[in-house]
Formats: C-alpha cells, structure tokens, sequence
C-alpha cells in the first residue's frame, strides 16, 4: 500500500472524520451503518481486497444518489472513490473524480457542510500533488483551503500541511513560517493532538535551524501525545527526538527510536514497523546493517509498485463479484439486525428477573402479613374466648365453697392467657413508633429489673416500613420475654443506631446466658428478622450474660 508520511496521514484523516460526522442527516440509519463500515475500510484497510470491496460499494451508492438526483450525496461518494483511486496509486483517476466533484459542488449553494466538504477536497488534491512532487500546485490547493476554511482547527492543520511541502525541499525558514502561523492560532484550538501536531513540527524545523528552543517544543509535544494516550500520535515525537540526539547524543537518540519500536510493534503495523528499524539501522556502525537498510527500502518499493498493479487489476471488477460484495453488505445488516434482537431478548431477561425478585419480595412481605394477622386473630380469640370463659368460672367459684389451689390455678391460667393475647395482639402504629416500642420496654420494667434504652429518638422511624416495624416489635417483646422468664437478669440495656444502609438494634443483660439449640424463643426472633431479609447475631454465655445484635 502507499506509505504516507505520518503528519500528513494525520491531518488527511482527522479531516475526513469530521467530514464523514457531518454528513447530512437524510441518510437513513441502515445506509449510515454501511457508510461507516466502508468510510473505515478505507481510511485502514488491510490489504487491496479491502479496497476494491470499498470501491465497488461507493460506486453503487453513487449509481443510486445519481438517479435520486441527490447533488450532495454524489459528490460525497465521488469523493470516497477518490479517496480510494489515491490509495490504490491511481493518481490520475483520484484527481480527475476530485474535479468531477468540485465541478458539481460548484453548482450548489455555499452552505456550512458543502464549505467543509470543499475544504477536504482541497486537502485531497494537496495531497496528491505533494505526493507526486508538484509543490506550486500543492500549495495553490491549500491556500485555496485556507480562504474558506471557516474554523482555526481547519487553518492550523492546513498551515501545518504547507509547512510539510516546504520540509520535503528542505526549505525550513519558509516552514517555521506556516508553522508559527498555526502556533498563533493555537490558543483558540481545543484538540491538544493538534497543538502536539503543531508543536511537534515547530520543534523539529527549530532543530534543523539550529534554534535554541527546539527541544521543549519536541518535548512538550510529546508529553501531550502520551498524556493523550494514543500511540500512532506519540509514534511521530519518538522518531523525531531520535534524529534531534543523532549527533550530539546517541545512546539517548537510540533510546527514542527503541521508544518508536515498541509503538510500532504493539500497533502490529508492518508501514510502521518497517519505518522504525529503518530508523534504528541508522544507529548502527555495522555496514551490514545499513546495507539492510538500502535493501529493505528497495523491496518496500518493489512490493508498493507490485500491490499498485494488483490493485489495477482488481480495479474492474466483474458483475458476479459485484453481486458478491453485495450479498456480504446484506449479510452485515442482517448482523446488525440480529445484535439488536439480541440486545432486546437480554433486556427481556434483565427486566423479567427484576419483576421475579419484586414479585418474590411482594410475596414474602404479604405473607409476613398474613402472619401477624393470624397471630392476632389467634390472640383475640384467647382473648375473647378462653380468658373470659375462664374468669367467668372463676367469678362463679369465688361464690361457692372452692378449694383455694383450685381458684390460684385458674388464675394463673387467665393470667398466661391475657399474656399470650397481649403478646400477639393487633399494633397500633398511629402513634410515634418511639413511643410504642418506650411503653413496651417500660412495660418490663420492675423494681427487679432495670432496663436502659439509647439513642431510640434518633431513629428515622417514619421511613421504615410497617412490616419492618412490626418486627422490631415483636423481637423486642420476646427477648423481653425472654428475659424476664429465663434470664435472671437485674441490668439490660437496648441501643439503637442508624446506618447508612441499616438500623442496629443491640441488646444485653446481665443474666446467666442460655443454650441457643434449647431456647424456642430466640428461634423465633432469628425467624422474623429473616423474614425481612435482616440478620441477627446472638451471643450467649453461660453465667455471665446474653447479648443479642440486630440488623434491618
């Protein structure tokens, strides 16, 4: 393929990218799609195939723009072809469809896309006769750019091109000329790989002029291309810092080529490559190895003439391949079609197993509450029925000669009963939760047990959920209840402390600890606090205390 110097390959590409992103919007998605597919083939291709199927897909897009009469469409397909009749070596094709182009946009109105679409043609036709050694006719071009290019990126890059013209002839006053041109401009230029370009450039002519401040420009243009993070940008400060030391420093200047090396190696491109060892040949005293080098750069030549007429023969494609490349274009938004099917069958799942876990959380919540209210109709009916039954009985043997153990029995059975309903009865959460959960803990309070509560005001109570509440309720009450009935505990203290994700709910006492395997009633704490997705850590030792810590 033809090598193009990597100053001019950058300001060629860049241009063509902000002309393809300004393509006006009446392309309709799927033919977008094709066009950056083949507007990236051809800026890299791999090998000549990728030119021809580039060039027979634009010349299909031109045959149908033309009988659509879409004046703008064609030029930009006439354009790509000519694009690709440079890199193929058809100098002559790629200039004539360059006129043809400039020809038809002559006729259309000066509008901001057709500016810069005539800009990038001039470009074009710059690059080719730069390519082919007619530097007045280069030059022309671009000055005939920079009379319409309407933004300082365009100028700086144009000036930038000038001054390459100049350093082919060695003529590095009239360079430094252009280039201090485009470094006025750079204030008002926000891409700092063009300000890199720019610099990059100044410093190099400085060194050949022998200017005292050669190197900072090098440098600083190199730590921007490197802070940028892109190495075909940083390939080209490498290579010139290495021809900056050649003389005074070598071991430094073979530093910089082993730099460009790398880069050249990591990028897996064989221009690039082959431009590095030529470089580093150049670092060597071994006469073979610049021998190597004279060799190298004659079969490079050999093999560019060779791909050219390749290439030619490629050009005129038969029907049947046309028919081919078209089938593969069809088969490429069938694909593009396909990924979308896929994207949406994913987004299917995703949206299916957040309903799932929604649904599953619903359903675990309207049976914790199915719970509650059971155990509450349960402790109305203890209530209802047998503790009232049974203090009906009650009233009547008061009355009548009884047996004494027989009336403390049955009052020991009214009094677990109105325990049990009061245990299980229905919450009233209208009021302040603090002070429903204050009276539960007062409620166990005696002049056995003290009992102190921490912190339970600065809790977000009225952003918990009922459900969440009425755990921490029920919990309370039994470990309470455990208390009181196994612990033997004169001291508790209950804290209370909101994180940013959860509330912690610590409980202890000083009472002689429990066996966890045996006591139903932390069983049923460890229960409900996982029924709202929480965790419980229990922490009992035996004769020196109990120590429960909650988080929901």
């Amino acid at each position: 393929m033809k090598i193009i110097k990597s100053s001019f390959l950058y300001v060629y590409l860049v241009l063509i990218s902000v002309l393809f992103l300004s393509v006006p919007a009446c392309f309709s998605q799927q033919s977008q799609d094709s066009l950056i597919y083949y507007d990236r083939l051809v800026s890299h291709p791999h090998d000549v195939d990728d030119l021809v199927k580039s060039h027979d897909f634009f010349s299909i897009a031109k045959a149908d723009a033309l009988k659509a009469k879409d004046s703008v469409k064609i030029i930009y397909h006439i354009f790509q072809l000519a694009r690709i009749e440079h890199k193929g070596g058809f100098y002559s094709k790629s200039e004539a469809s360059s006129v043809q182009a400039l020809q038809i946009l002559d006729k259309l109105k000066d509008t901001p896309y057709n500016i810069h679409l005539r800009t990038s043609i001039y470009t074009h036709l710059g690059i080719l006769y730069r390519e082919q050694k007619n530097k007045p006719k280069a030059l022309e071009l671009y000055e005939k750019a920079l009379e319409i290019a309407k933004s300082p990126e365009d100028s700086v890059k144009l000036y930038n091109n000038k001054s390459n013209i100049y350093k082919d002839v060695n003529d590095y006053p009239s360079a430094k000329t252009e280039l201090l041109l485009a470094h006025q401009l750079i204030p008002r230029i926000k891409d700092t790989l063009t300000t890199a370009l720019v610099l990059d450039n100044l410093g190099y002519v400085n060194y050949k002029l022998k200017a005292p401040d050669a190197l900072p420009l090098m440098l600083q243009a190199l730590d921007l291309r490197v802070n940028s993070k892109n190495d075909t940008k940083a390939y080209p400060s490498y290579k010139n810092l290495a021809h900056y030391y050649y003389d005074t420093e070598p071991i430094k200047a073979k530093a910089y080529a082993l730099k460009a090396y790398e880069i050249a190696t990591r990028l897996n491109s064989a221009s690039y490559k082959m431009d590095a060892l030529s470089l580093l040949m150049e670092f060597s005293t071994d006469d073979y190895a610049k021998a190597y080098k004279h060799i190298s750069d004659s079969v490079t030549t050999t093999r560019q003439l060779q791909e050219n007429k390749f290439a030619l023969m490629k050009y005129d494609l038969s029907e049947k391949v046309r028919e081919a490349q078209e089938s593969e274009l069809i088969s490429q938004r069938a694909k593009i079609v396909k990924q979308r099917y896929q994207f949406m069958a994913l987004s299917l799942i995703l949206i299916s197993i957040g309903l799932y876990w929604v649904l599953k959380s619903k359903h675990k919540k309207d049976s914790l509450q199915k719970v509650y209210e059971t155990e509450s109709s349960i402790s109305k009916k203890i209530h209802d029925d047998v503790a009232n039954n049974v203090f009906q009985v009650m009233t009547k043997l008061q009355h009548q000669n009884t047996n004494e153990d027989i009336l403390d029995a049955l009052e020991l059975i009214y009094a677990k009963t109105r325990d049990i309903s009061k245990e299980h009865s229905v919450l009233d959460l209208d009021d302040s939760f603090d002070a429903i959960l204050s009276d539960l803990i007062i409620s166990y309070k005696s002049k056995f047990i003290n009992i102190i509560v921490k912190d339970i005001s600065k809790i977000k109570w009225d952003a918990m959920s009922t459900i969440k509440k009425e755990t921490i309720y029920k919990v309370l009450q039994e470990l309470l209840i455990n208390m009181t009935k196994h612990s033997q505990a004169s001291l508790a203290v209950i804290s209370f402390q909101d994180t940013p994700h959860q509330t912690v709910i610590t409980y202890t006492d000083n009472g002689v600890g429990c066996t966890l395997i045996t006591n139903t009633g932390l069983q049923n704490v460890e229960n409900r606090i996982k029924a709202i997705d929480g965790t419980v850590i229990f922490e009992p030792v035996i004769n020196k205390g109990f120590k429960a810590t909650l988080n929901v």
